[in-house]
């Protein structure tokens, strides 16, 4: 008994010992894979580091500015065809309900809206028929850039060259004629609304006064 005992004990320590090892030796190996994993991401210096960063730099510097021309260019686009659109529908609006509409131009706080004068006071009324007000889109203003309108007409300072900065819309769908100027940081639109027809002309100034519709 006592041999099978100690047989038993010494087998047993054997074991520990071998198992002991194998850990140790896997250790090691585990430790040298990681050494030669982390060898590879050791050939970037900091000064590399830092020319990239430099270059980066260099390229968003160079890139940002046309960017946010390009934003606010098709900012001041949509909110040109969103006005046009809108002085459509008024006056579609005035032929099939039969009743004056009105868009009022408040340039000072940068907003419009229309109304249903049913009353045709010329003042918008609690129980009237109301769109808006709507406000101008971030970095688009009314005025102008240029020096003159389209045809060399004038530019009021408030880029609202209407009377009384405001469209009247009859039930007919005339209207009286004017013209309201958009800009933004380099680009400037024009929507002319024409005698009688009541119809929007559009246009676009960079450098030059080019027809959209």
């Amino acid at each position: 008994m006592k041999g099978v005992r100690g047989l038993s004990i010494i087998g047993i320590k054997n074991v520990g010992f071998k198992i002991k090892d194998f850990y140790l030796y896997g250790l090691r190996i585990m430790s040298k894979d990681f050494l030669k994993i982390e060898s590879r991401f050791q050939g970037v210096t900091l000064l590399e580091l830092m020319v990239v960063i430099v270059i980066m730099a260099v390229m968003a510097s160079i890139a940002l500015p046309g960017m946010s021309r390009w934003i606010f260019r098709n900012r001041l686009e949509n909110q040109a065809e969103t006005m046009a659109a809108l002085l459509d529908q008024v006056r579609l609006e005035a032929m099939k309900n039969m009743c004056p509409y009105r868009v009022v131009f408040l340039p000072g706080q940068g907003k419009y809206f229309a109304f249903c004068d049913k009353d045709e006071d010329g003042v918008w009324d609690t129980g009237e028929d109301k769109q808006g007000p709507f406000s101008l889109d971030d970095g688009v203003r009314f005025g102008s850039l240029a020096g003159h309108g389209p045809n060399n007409t004038t530019i009021a300072s408030d880029g609202i060259t209407i009377v009384g900065n405001r469209i009247n819309f009859s039930k007919m769908g005339s209207s009286n004629a004017g013209t309201i100027y958009l800009a933004s940081e380099d680009t400037s639109y024009a929507l002319r609304v024409l005698p009688a027809s009541g119809a929007v002309r559009i246009w676009r100034y960079r450098g030059r006064w080019e027809k959209c519709r």
